[in-house]
C-alpha cells in the first residue's frame, strides 16, 4: 500500500468515477484504475461496486479511506514543508557571534534576512571567540562568526579581512584628511583594544616603525565602546570599518583611512565535514555580501 493508492481511493470515493478522479489527481484514467486494482489485489477485498456507470465504495473502502485521512493530511503537510525548505522560507538556523559584530551588524543583518522568511526560526547567541569556535566544533550551532586565531581542527572557515580605519572626534583637525598616519597621531590620546589583541600589536609596531609615540590612554575590550569614547572626546582610535561606520552614520565621529594598512580578519565557521543546510548557505552568502564593501582587495 502506498500514498498514490490511498489518494486514488479517496478521489474515486469523492468523485464516483475513475475519469473524474484522474482529473483531480492529474493522472490518466487507466493509471487510477490500475492503482485501485493493485490495492484490491494487495488487500484481497473488493473496494467498489459499479452501478449505473458510477463506482460505489464498499464499507471496507470507506473504512480504509477514513483511516487513511490522517496519513494523507500528514503527507500533504510534509510535501508543503519540503517545498518551503527548498525555497528557504522555513527551517531553523542557529548562529553564534563574537560580541563586536553581534551588537549592531549581526542584528541588522538577521532582521533583513528574516524579512521575507516568516516561518524561519532563528536562535542567536553572543559569546567570546574561543566559545564560538567550541560551540561550532561540537556541532551545537550551525554558523559562527569569530576572530582569529582559529585553532580547532573541527571547523571549516571562510576568512574575511577588512582594513581598519582611523576614528576621530567629529570636529578633529585631521577629520578632513585623505588619510592619517602614525606620525599624524604622535602623542595623541589613543583608545585601543587590549595589548594581547592582533590589531593592538599591529598598531604598536606601525607607530614604532614611524618613530612616534603610541600614547594609549585606555584599553577597551570591544570596538563599539572604543568608538563611543572617541565620540565623547576621550581620544582617537583605529578600529574595524564596520564598527566605525555605525558611529559615522550617526554623525558622532569622523572616519578617515589609515596608513599603513592594518588588517582585521574574522571568520565564518561551520562544523568541518558536515553538509551545510541550504538556509545556512544562504545566510553565509548574505553576510558576505553585507561585509563585501569593507573587505581588503586581494
Amino acid at each position: 500500500m502506498n500514498i498514490r493508492q490511498l489518494q486514488a481511493l479517496k478521489a474515486v470515493i469523492e468523485h464516483h468515477t475513475t475519469t473524474r478522479a484522474a482529473e483531480r489527481l492529474g493522472l490518466t484514467q487507466p493509471a487510477v484504475s490500475g492503482l485501485i486494482a493493485a490495492l484490491e489485489k494487495q488487500l484481497q477485498i473488493p473496494l467498489f461496486e459499479r452501478q449505473k456507470g458510477r463506482l460505489l465504495p464498499t464499507p471496507e473502502a470507506c473504512r480504509l479511506a477514513r483511516d487513511a485521512e490522517t496519513v494523507l493530511i500528514s503527507y500533504t503537510r510534509l510535501e508543503q514543508h519540503a517545498r518551503e525548505l527548498g525555497r528557504l522560507t522555513s527551517g531553523e538556523l542557529q548562529i553564534v557571534s563574537l560580541p563586536g559584530p553581534a551588537l549592531e551588524f549581526m542584528p541588522r543583518a538577521i532582521a533583513e534576512f528574516l524579512g521575507d522568511k516568516p516561518d524561519v526560526h532563528l536562535h542567536f547567541e553572543i559569546r567570546p571567540s574561543v566559545e564560538v569556535q567550541s560551540l561550532i566544533g561540537a556541532e551545537y550551532m550551525d554558523l559562527g562568526l569569530t576572530e582569529l586565531p582559529i585553532r580547532d581542527q573541527r571547523l571549516d572557515c571562510d576568512l574575511m579581512t577588512m582594513r581598519c580605519v582611523c576614528v576621530l572626534p567629529k570636529d578633529h583637525p585631521l577629520a578632513g584628511r585623505s588619510f592619517v598616519t602614525p606620525a599624524d597621531l604622535d602623542g595623541a590620546p589613543f583608545i585601543a583594544l587590549g595589548s594581547n589583541h592582533t590589531v593592538y600589536s599591529l598598531l604598536a609596531a606601525a607607530f614604532d616603525r614611524a618613530g612616534v609615540r603610541f600614547d594609549v590612554r585606555a584599553n577597551v575590550q570591544l570596538f563599539a565602546p572604543i568608538c563611543m569614547l572617541v565620540a565623547c572626546g576621550a581620544g582617537v582610535t583605529v578600529v574595524d570599518p564596520v564598527s566605525a561606520g555605525i558611529y559615522r552614520d550617526r554623525g558622532m565621529v569622523s572616519v578617515v583611512p589609515f596608513e599603513p594598512p592594518i588588517p582585521y580578519t574574522i571568520g565564518l565557521i561551520t562544523p568541518a565535514g558536515k553538509p551545510r543546510s541550504l538556509l545556512t548557505q544562504e545566510f553565509m552568502a548574505f553576510v558576505k555580501r553585507k561585509l563585501e564593501p569593507y573587505l581588503m582587495e586581494r
